[in-house]
C-alpha cells in the first residue's frame, strides 16, 4: 500500500525532446498546487511535515543498505564530474570548491555503511504539489534530475537549504547552508549515527549539488555566482574537511 500510495505522486513521464541543447521533459498532469503558491501561515507545518514524510518514503521504497565500495561511489559521484568538468564557464574558485568537495567524498565514503535509495535531485517547494486544503502532497514533479540510486539525505539538504532561503530577508545560500549544517534533523537524514566525517561528506555532496544543478543554466549561474563562491568557501571550513568544529 506504501508504494502505490508513492507510485500515485510520481507522475509517468509523456515524452521527451531537445531544444538548444536544453532537455525537456513531458509528465503525466497530477492534481494539486505548488506548494510554494499556498499561504504558508495555517498549513506550512503540514506541507513541511509532509514533504519529509515523502521523501521518508522513497528512500523506504527504494533504499538498500551495505557496505558501499569505491567503485561503487565512483559510480554514483559520476554524474557530478561530468558536469564539473563540462562546464567551462565556471569560476576557477567554484569549480577548485567543487573538484575538493567530490574527492573528499570520494575517500570518507568508499566502505562506507550507507543506505543508498533513489533521489529526486530538485527536491524543493516548486516541485512538491500539495491539497491547498489539507496541506497533503498530491505530487511531485520535474524528475529530469532524479537518481534511481543516490546517497543518502541529498534531497532533504536541498529541501531545507531551500526553504531557509525563502524565508530568509537576505536569501543568502551561505546562511542557510550554515543553518541547516546545524539542524539535528537533518544531520540525522545524512545516514543517522556515523563520524563526523561521514556525515561532513555528505553534507557537502549535497550543497555541491545544489550548485552543481544550476551548471545546465549558465544565465542562472551567473545569476548566483557571488552567493555559490560565498557559500562554497565557508564549505570549507565546516568540520572535519575544514577548520571549523
Amino acid at each position: 500500500a506504501g508504494r502505490e500510495s508513492l507510485l500515485r505522486r510520481i507522475p509517468e513521464p509523456a515524452f521527451s525532446d531537445r531544444h538548444q541543447g536544453v532537455l525537456i521533459l513531458g509528465e503525466s498532469h497530477l492534481p494539486g498546487r505548488p506548494a510554494w503558491q499556498v499561504p504558508s501561515r495555517a498549513l506550512g507545518d503540514t506541507i513541511y511535515r509532509n514533504a519529509v514524510a515523502f521523501l521518508d518514503a522513497l528512500r523506504d521504497a527504494t533504499g538498500r543498505s551495505g557496505t558501499v565500495g569505491p567503485g561503487a561511489v565512483s559510480e554514483l559521484l559520476h554524474q557530478d564530474w561530468v558536469r564539473l568538468r563540462g562546464a567551462t564557464f565556471v569560476s576557477r574558485a567554484i569549480g577548485g570548491r567543487i573538484e575538493a568537495e567530490l574527492e573528499n567524498a570520494a575517500r570518507v565514503l568508499a566502505g562506507q555503511d550507507l543506505t543508498i535509495h533513489a533521489s529526486h535531485g530538485d527536491f524543493g517547494y516548486g516541485n512538491i504539489l500539495v491539497d491547498e486544503k489539507s496541506g497533503e502532497v498530491t505530487g511531485v514533479i520535474d524528475w529530469d534530475t532524479a537518481r534511481i540510486a543516490d546517497f543518502p539525505g541529498i534531497d532533504r539538504v536541498n529541501l531545507e537549504i531551500q526553504l531557509r532561503r525563502s524565508t530568509s530577508a537576505t536569501g543568502s545560500l551561505s546562511d542557510a547552508m550554515h543553518a541547516v549544517w546545524s539542524s539535528g534533523s537533518t544531520r540525522a537524514a545524512l545516514g543517522g549515527p556515523g563520524t563526523e566525517s561521514r556525515i561532513r561528506a555528505l553534507f557537502g555532496l549535497a550543497v555541491c549539488r545544489y550548485v552543481l544543478r544550476s551548471f545546465s543554466y549558465p544565465a542562472l549561474y551567473r545569476e548566483e555566482e557571488e552567493q555559490f563562491e560565498r557559500a562554497l568557501a565557508s564549505l570549507g571550513r565546516i568540520g572535519p574537511c575544514g577548520s571549523e568544529s
